[in-house]
């Protein structure tokens, strides 16, 4: 396994087709380097992991195939702040080629890459937590930091694979239940927190897909699967299921 440490851009950098293992920089990757992706594979491919940040900035490549090595990333970021791995402003990237598919715990952020399809199927089964991706063809979930109202329903995508972040809904001006359910009515998993709290619901159809719900901190920093606490129990008798709703709740 080859490993790559430190920083540097990459308007200098060397191809050492001989000496994989004696690369010690880290990408920091801009358009207005004179690197091809040709020179990026063949210098690169074999990286498996690397310490430090990895930064693929406003650059024409369209994937990043000469990074189908790299599966971990070993942070050096001070605790839970920053990111690990920063996919931002590329205008041409269109998919991950299977390069840079981190199978490690890692900060990720991938945003602003209109054309890109970032691999769902392993984004949701890797980057569950401290994830930012937005803004690009396709986010692999729905990232909530405020509460819905009919006001910034629209705001969120429509038929989110996943839930990330505090999906609160307080009442009274909270969206139907119908645009809830084009939103939410995929979603299988929800990592963070449910409120439902003053609503006029007679039912969480729209939830009806979940079944699991996981808190990723509590005070020791570990991450709590809730799914073995009964929803039914937290709701009120006058409140009523809808068939196949959610059955397990924090």
């Amino acid at each position: 396994m080859f490993h790559l440490f430190g920083f540097c851009e990459l308007q200098h950098f060397h191809v050492n087709k001989k000496h994989h293992a004696a690369i010690r920089e880290l990408i920091g990757k801009n358009e207005t380097t004179d690197v091809t992706h040709e020179e990026l594979y063949d210098a690169l491919s074999r990286i498996a992991a690397i310490t430090g940040t990895l930064e693929i900035v406003n650059t024409n490549y369209t994937n990043l195939s000469f990074l189908v090595s790299l599966f971990v990333i070993f942070s050096v970021r001070e605790e839970r702040f920053g990111y690990d791995l920063i996919i931002v402003n590329n205008s041409k990237l269109e998919n991950m080629a299977n390069g840079a598919l981190l199978t490690s715990s890692a900060n990720i952020r991938i945003e602003d890459n209109p054309l890109l399809d970032p691999n769902c199927s392993h984004v949701l089964q890797y980057y569950s937590h401290h994830r930012r991706i937005r803004g690009n063809r396709f986010n692999c979930g729905c990232e909530l930091e405020v509460a819905l109202t009919d006001k910034n329903i629209n705001n969120v995508e429509d038929y989110c694979d996943a839930v990330f972040g505090s999906l609160y809904l307080f009442g009274p001006n909270v969206p139907q239940p119908e645009i809830l359910t084009k939103k939410f009515g995929r979603a299988k998993f929800v990592i963070g927190e449910i409120a439902i709290v003053s609503t006029n619901y007679t039912n969480f159809s729209f939830l009806q897909s979940v079944s699991r719900i996981e808190l990723f901190y509590n005070r020791f920093g570990e991450s709590i699967d809730l799914s073995s606490i009964l929803f039914e129990r937290l709701l009120p008798k006058s409140v009523v299921l809808a068939p196949n709703a959610l059955e397990r709740y924090v």
